[in-house]
């Protein structure tokens, strides 16, 4: 499963919920000249569930901001989209109910 959540991704495997933070190449020293500004992944945490997973971005929205209208304002982007993926997975169910 991967849910992109914008900023952020939730990636399953077998073991694990993995959390992504989407980046945009910037130019260094180490830094080849044909990646800068392409978008990359970079994984920030390793979960055991879903629910740890969305507690992680809670807490991660604090601690990149240090405005607190920039916190609402993440946290409440997080919610709209988890929120939409709960009205998913429950249309899902209830289509599987049906059948």
């Amino acid at each position: 499963m991967r849910v992109d959540l914008g900023k952020y991704i939730i990636q399953t495997d077998e073991v694990q919920f993995v959390v992504k933070e989407k980046k945009v190449v910037q130019p260094g020293k180490l830094t080849k000249e044909e990646n800068v500004g392409k978008e990359i992944e970079k994984d920030i945490a390793y979960c055991s569930s879903f629910e740890n997973a969305l507690k992680f971005l809670s807490k991660r929205a604090f601690i990149d901001n240090e405005d607190i209208r920039d916190v609402v304002k993440e946290t409440k982007v997080l919610q709209s989209k988890i929120e939409g993926l709960t009205q998913l997975f429950e249309l899902e169910g209830g289509m599987e109910n049906e059948n």
